[in-house]
């Protein structure tokens, strides 16, 4: 490569490159899931009112599903220590956090 570049046969550099990600704006989401690391119980802010949550294990796993309203507050004691994929879908989005169990 040196060597070509010696002979001035090729031109090098700078180089414009262009990352396209998949989507043109990413959107904070408006749903908050805190503590996190969680010992039993999980405050879920900002969700809509007849919002659907699932708790996945990070083998994919579905462990929990249900149905939550505004504000609501998820108790998760039941679940071993370990890491999951919490995710809210309503019809305005979809929301997902990695939370850790202790």
């Amino acid at each position: 490569i040196q060597d070509v570049y010696n002979a001035q046969e090729t031109d090098c550099g700078p180089f414009e490159i262009q990352v396209i990600v998949g989507q043109a704006d990413v959107q904070q989401s408006s749903i908050q899931a805190f503590p996190n690391p969680i010992n039993g119980l999980v405050q879920i802010k900002g969700v809509n009112e007849n919002s659907d949550l699932s708790i996945t294990g990070i083998d994919g796993k579905i462990l929990m599903k249900d149905k939550i309203k505004a504000d609501d507050i998820l108790d998760i004691s039941a679940l071993p220590t370990g890491t999951y994929i919490l995710s809210i879908s309503n019809e305005q989005e979809v929301f997902h956090q990695t939370v850790v169990k202790m």
